[in-house]
């Protein structure tokens, strides 16, 4: 803890690093029009977020909550579109539900290969 005080508080109460950061990250953001809760990222052209499934099983059990975090914690602001390359086909009704995880951002679901078992 550092010895510097809080003047929001009367200066009695010691502040640690991690808020000193917080609290100038937050003036800086405030300054610059930046929402403070915002990640501060650029939304850049021509990117996407690209992934790989390769089982099945890894399609509701890993790939669907893992969409889930990324768009609310990241790519609800930026709307990246979303590739997942697959080896197994996947029906139109998976394809589905995960475009609804992730919706307004568009997925494509890519059939690279072979199942594995068949390689």
């Amino acid at each position: 803890v550092l010895e510097e005080t809080n003047e929001s508080n009367g200066g009695g109460t010691p502040v640690s690093p991690l808020r000193q950061f917080v609290d100038a990250q937050t003036a800086t953001a405030n300054s610059t029009g930046i929402d403070s809760n915002s990640t501060n990222f650029i939304r850049y052209e021509n990117v996407v977020i690209v992934t790989k499934v390769l089982w099945p099983a890894d399609l509701r059990k890993n790939l669907k909550p893992n969409l889930c975090y990324l768009s609310h914690a990241y790519n609800d602001k930026r709307k990246y579109d979303i590739v997942v390359f697959t080896t197994n086909p996947w029906t139109e009704d998976q394809i589905s539900e995960l475009q609804a995880v992730v919706a307004p951002a568009k997925l494509t679901v890519a059939l690279e290969a072979p199942p594995l078992e068949e390689q």
